[in-house]
């Protein structure tokens, strides 16, 4: 990594020394003697050629510098995301953990909260229905009285009447109490729910770092065992160029890397370490 921010730190110097260079090396080209035909069109000079190509080279080269610096910057960001992945995968099992735990506690408050919230509507809605029975019940009292021609059950049915009214009123200005606190309860299990969604985005989030973390390191190992793949495939070939061979072993051989600094394997990467290789390495491996 050491090395990658030395190499940035040089292309971002260049860099400014271009920038600095170019009025001066234009200038210069400008300034550069020109020749002229018979005809009177200026056809240049050696050195307004070669002014212009440094003016030229110097531009090319300055318009590449931030592509340059841009594939660093991937390589140094997968370095440290890899330096990081083991403490990475350590505090995001953790926050899975714990987000976990939240919300397991948090929903067996809100269930508590909202059982609550039920029993109290349910409560409501039945003193409500009793009271509106009771007055519907003597005023049906009320009606056979008067039909039978009953004068003591006219009085009771007109008491029940009375009673059961008063109940209702008792029982609605309950049930407008009871609204407070359902709308109370209510409020706070929207804040649980909030609670819980926050919890369960945590937990997701940090299982998706322990994914990514899990990632850079098999893509670490897979780079490794990728090269060490190559160069027991480098021995086949060297193998069998000693024995004369002319054959296309590994022919379809390609092996993908993971990672901005790696390449994707090839025979043609095979066969150049296989070049590498002597005849007393593979008798003596």
């Amino acid at each position: 990594m050491k090395e990658l921010k030395k190499q940035r730190d040089a292309l971002i110097s260049e860099r400014e020394a271009l920038e600095a260079s170019i009025p001066d090396l234009r200038a210069a080209w400008e300034a550069a003697p020109s020749n002229w035909d018979r005809h009177g069109n200026c056809i240049g000079s050696p050195e307004s050629t070669a002014a212009m190509n440094k003016l030229s080279a110097a531009e090319g080269r300055l318009r590449s510098i931030p592509d340059a610096i841009e594939r660093i910057d991937r390589k140094i960001s997968y370095q440290e995301r890899l330096a990081d992945a083991k403490q990475t995968r350590a505090k995001a099992r953790q926050v899975m953990s714990d987000s976990a735990s939240k919300v397991a506690a948090l929903g067996s408050t809100r269930g508590l909260v909202h059982e609550r919230l039920q029993s109290i509507q349910k409560e409501t809605e039945l003193a409500i229905e009793r009271a509106q029975q009771a007055e519907l019940d003597a005023a049906n009292l009320y009606a056979r009285s008067v039909a039978t021609g009953n004068s003591e059950g006219e009085k009771v049915a007109s008491n029940e009447m009375q009673k059961a009214s008063a109940m209702l009123i008792e029982a609605d200005e309950h049930a407008r109490r009871q609204e407070l606190i359902i709308a109370a309860l209510q409020a706070e299990i929207d804040v649980l729910d909030t609670q819980i969604t926050t919890a369960q985005q945590q937990q997701s989030q940090a299982q998706d770092n322990a994914l990514a973390a899990a990632e850079l390191t098999l893509g670490e190992e897979w780079n490794r065992l990728a090269e060490q793949l190559a160069a027991v495939g480098a021995k086949i070939l060297a193998a069998d160029r000693y024995r004369g061979g002319g054959s296309m072993l590994l022919s379809g051989m390609s092996i993908p890397g993971f990672g901005p600094s790696s390449m994707e394997l090839s025979r043609n990467d095979v066969l150049d370490g296989s070049e590498r290789i002597t005849l007393a390495d593979l008798i003596e491996a």
